[in-house]
Order: structure tokens, then sequence, then C-alpha cells
């Protein structure tokens, strides 16, 4: 979700000083720039994958929009100075202009309503040092897209580089059952957790499968990075092979 304010240097931010900002000059190449929609989908993947680059085939099938439209929003995009693409291989290669991006040092500040940081940040310390083999934790759903209330679980995904899968499933309940009992903030409010954990190749296996967890990756706010989600990126976000990203586990 993003607020822009044209202005001669634009900046478009969620909430918060220390929300992720882009720097746009003013004024636009297209009067109707932003009324793209695939532009915002593009810039979102981007945005939450800044050291990544994708090929435009791949931008198209994980933002879900036509190959027309895809191309569109990635050229308007370059118009503007937010995108860098690369050309000099068989295809285009998009990655966001890291000069023209603001992305904060805490991820948690990425989280566009300040209200849900806190309980993150509770289930983050917990399962940094409570599951087994924990690698990294993306958070995703309404809560990432700034979109959720009260009512809203924390849509929660943990990664392990490690085997014992079952038991660090098991834990990660138990964190969530427990903090769901917690109050948080001033008000005294009470979180939800849903949470999902996978091993490196579990998650490999789902990402083949095309059942959702391109859309957790792509979309989601990275909390916890780490070298195994790096490897599960590339085959689920990237073209890279199943097999030989599991065996190099």
């Amino acid at each position: 979700m993003f607020f822009i304010y044209r202005t001669p240097k634009v900046y478009m931010d969620t909430i918060g000083e220390q929300s992720v900002g882009l720097h746009v000059s003013f004024p636009f190449g297209e009067e109707q720039v932003f009324r793209y929609g695939a532009m915002e989908d593009v810039l979102e993947l981007l945005i939450r994958n800044p050291f990544r680059e994708f090929s435009v085939r791949r931008l198209r099938d994980i933002t879900d929009n036509g190959s027309k439209t895809t191309t569109r929003a990635v050229e308007l995009l370059r118009q503007l100075g937010l995108v860098c693409v690369d050309e000099s291989g068989r295809s285009k290669r998009v990655r966001i202009n890291r000069e023209r991006v603001t992305i904060p040092d805490e991820p948690l500040f990425a989280l566009p309503q300040d209200e849900f940081r806190e309980p993150v940040r509770a289930f983050v310390e917990r399962a940094r040092e409570e599951v087994p083999s924990f690698s990294a934790l993306v958070v995703f759903g309404s809560v990432a897209r700034g979109e959720a209330d009260r009512r809203s679980d924390i849509d929660v995904w943990v990664l392990i580089d490690g085997d014992d899968l079952l038991q660090a499933r098991r834990t990660a309940t138990d964190i969530a059952v427990e903090l769901g009992e917690r109050r948080f903030g001033d008000e005294g409010h009470r979180y939800e957790f849903e949470v999902l954990v996978e091993s490196v190749e579990s998650a490999v296996s789902h990402g083949e499968a095309n059942d959702g967890i391109e859309q957790v990756l792509a979309e989601g706010v990275m909390i916890e990075d780490s070298d195994a989600l790096g490897r599960v990126k590339d085959v689920v976000l990237g073209e890279a092979d199943a097999a030989e990203v599991i065996n190099d586990e």
C-alpha cells in the first residue's frame, strides 16, 4: 500500500517515518502513470525482494497480470527511474532501483500498521530461540498488505533449515497459542496467529506444486532472512532447479 505525494520529490510510503519509501522525480513522464494497477503489483514484488532480479515472464506469472500489461508496467516504472532493466541477456531482467528506495533497517517497520509490530516482534524472538533449526520468517496476508483489522489473524510463515519439521511445527503452534493469550499495547489487545512451518525441502516441493507459497514469498514482509530462504526463493520465485537446491543443503 502506497500513498503518493506529488511534490518536486515524491515520497511514497506506508504509515510512519520509518516505512518503505520511494523517491520519484516530478513531473511524471505520463499523466495517468499511476493508474496502471500492474505497476503497484510489480513494484510491491520488487520492493519485497530488493536484491533479486526477475524476468518479465516471471513478473507476469507471479503478479497474475497479462503479458502486455506487465511489459507496460515495467516500461513506465523504468521511465520513473524506479526499476533497472538489464537487456544484455536473452530476456530482460528487472530489479528495483535501490538508489530510489528507502527500506527500514528494522524489518518490522516494513509492516504498514504499527499496532501489529509488537506481537510480531514477540513471536520472532521466541521462534528464533525455541523453534528447532529456525532459519527465516515472513509475515504475509492482510497484515503484510496493511489491510488488517482487529479481527485479522497474523499470518506467519517460518522456514527451518533442518529435518525436524514435525517438532518445529509443534513448537511454533505452542508459541502462537501462548502469545494469543497475551495482551499487547496500551489498550491490551490480543492477537491470533496462523503459523505455517516448512523445511527447505517441503517449501520447494510446495513451490513446484504451485499451491500458494509463491504469493507468500512474493508479497510477504521478510522479518528474518537467511541463506536457506534465498535458496527457496531461487526455486519458487526464480528459475533454479529444485533438485539442485535440495541437494545443496
